[in-house]
């Protein structure tokens, strides 16, 4: 027969004893813990206090905890853990299918897209969270049953006239007002939102890159080409991360991120790089299109300001699109396709049109590029809510396919949805270092520290494996992070990137 040991120190172990750190992303079953006892041992006093659900094993059982709270599990964990009949004590994980998911949409099989930035695996480690807000800065939104569950109530910041097309200044109707041809405003928001967060799995037209997300339609371009000046977009963006604009309601649903799919030269913009500055404060992840003029990123905003994601574009082979902006100040590229080939090499999302009401097309551009990052931005945070832009762009770009860079600068290479999601699991502060129960891994391909008590040699081999997998990915080249140095002209007309 086991010895009864005092209750009282029970607890005090329990409240000095060390926990099991829990990586990022992991899924409990609500209120309830696996224990194991030693062989011979008394059920400690604390199992009696606490319903078994069933016995997995003579020594193993299924138990409910106080509530279905984190906190009485995590409590249940730590008493258990800490008495001598104890062997081990877990929390009961819920395990998703490995590999890619495949959606049900019917023109899933066509968004070659996905699958280049490898996002149908990352949707086995999450497909999004109702919490999470993408704020999308572009053209304003139509009716389209593939988007119209995941609207929020936007604004209207166009206030040109000469842009605007719909004679009412600002507002609270995001409408695009614009037809899709391209003298017009091309309804372009309303692709760019499609990529981002069309419903998924629906048995409807595509899938989006985060199946669960909010969008916040914020239109700041008008339908003179899909023209914005900064005083507009400045104000857009504000708002959109929930700080206060003058004359304006405030936004009850602020982003955590943020798509800036346009983009013009000038490299002097404070007025811009000002409101980005507050929004990237508050928390706001904010990713932008490199431009499409085959030049140097540089010389282009927003992509070139500070605290933002410079995006260029790959064509459907994974290579630099022959449109696509480029040079030291790009971060990574996604795909972007390209029409020249014909029609299934373009990026198929959402669109209006006169003669099919609601249909969707295939387009190119930087704009198609941007919100598949922002898109995985919004998957990240559902893992990590504490995720800020910095980190958001060190995991980006430390985690990109680093084969696909190039010469004439793509950053740290293609898209990795898949990386990059495991980097926030793992708690890695970038794409190339994370400490996770004592171990240092670095950029997948050297690890050093020690195991965490109990399991440590499994934990070791798990990590060993995917530190092969990177090193055979070539993760010994570092991808880094560049910050931009760039504004642009007050009030100087924006373009659709």
């Amino acid at each position: 027969m086991g010895r009864r040991v005092p209750g009282w120190f029970l607890l005090a172990l329990a409240l000095s004893a060390p926990a099991r750190a829990e990586v990022r992303g992991e899924e409990f079953v609500p209120g309830r813990v696996i224990v194991r006892y030693r062989i011979g041992a008394a059920r400690p006093f604390v199992t009696r206090l606490h319903r078994v659900e069933r016995a997995i094993a003579p020594d193993t059982e299924l138990l409910r905890a106080a509530d279905d709270s984190d906190a009485a599990a995590l409590a249940l964990v730590a008493r258990l853990s800490a008495d001598p009949a104890v062997l081990w004590a877990e929390r009961e994980h819920i395990r998703r299918r490995s590999g890619m998911v495949v959606a049900n949409d019917p023109y899933f099989k066509s968004q070659w897209a996905l699958t280049l930035a490898r996002i149908p695996w990352a949707w086995s480690r999450t497909e999004g969270s109702e919490g999470v807000t993408v704020a999308i800065l572009d053209s304003g939104i139509r009716p389209h049953p593939d988007l119209e569950p995941r609207y929020l109530p936007g604004y209207d910041f166009v206030s040109n006239q000469d842009f605007a097309g719909d004679d009412n200044g600002r507002d609270d109707d995001p409408t695009d007002p614009g037809t899709p041809d391209e003298a017009s405003s091309a309804l372009h928001g309303m692709h760019i939102a499609g990529i981002i967060g069309a419903h998924t799995d629906n048995h409807l037209g595509i899938a989006g890159v985060d199946w669960r997300c909010k969008i916040l339609p914020v239109r700041v371009l008008g339908v003179d080409r899909g023209k914005g000046t900064d005083s507009d977009i400045a104000d857009g963006i504000r708002w959109a991360a929930g700080i206060p604009v003058a004359g304006v309601p405030r936004n009850p649903n602020p982003a955590r991120v943020i798509n800036l799919s346009f983009g013009g030269r000038g490299t002097k913009a404070p007025l811009l790089q000002t409101a980005i500055d507050q929004a990237h404060q508050v928390g706001a992840i904010i990713v932008a299109a490199a431009g499409n003029d085959g030049e140097d990123t540089a010389d282009y905003a927003p992509a070139a300001l500070n605290h933002v994601i410079a995006v260029a574009a790959s064509d459907d082979r994974g290579q630099l699109a022959w449109y696509s902006n480029r040079g030291d100040r790009v971060d990574l590229m996604a795909p972007g396709g390209d029409l020249n080939p014909g029609p299934t090499h373009g990026v198929l999302s959402t669109m209006w049109t006169v003669k099919d009401g609601y249909t969707y097309v295939p387009l190119h551009g930087t704009s198609q590029s941007t919100p598949h990052v922002a898109g995985v931005a919004a998957l990240m945070k559902a893992l990590d809510p504490t995720l800020n832009g910095d980190r958001a762009k060190a995991i980006l770009v430390g985690t990109a396919d680093p084969g696909r860079r190039c010469e004439a600068g793509c950053g740290g290479g293609l898209l990795d949805a898949d990386a990059a999601l495991a980097a926030v699991q793992l708690g890695c502060a970038d794409g190339h270092c994370a400490r996770v129960n004592g171990f240092d891994v670095t950029g997948g391909c050297a690890i050093g520290g020690r195991a965490p008590r109990g399991g440590g040699f499994f934990w070791g081999i798990a990590v060993l494996g995917w530190a092969w997998a990177r090193h055979r990915r070539g993760c010994g080249a570092r991808g880094r992070s560049r910050p931009g140095t760039g504004v642009l002209l007050l009030s100087s007309p924006f373009r659709l990137g």
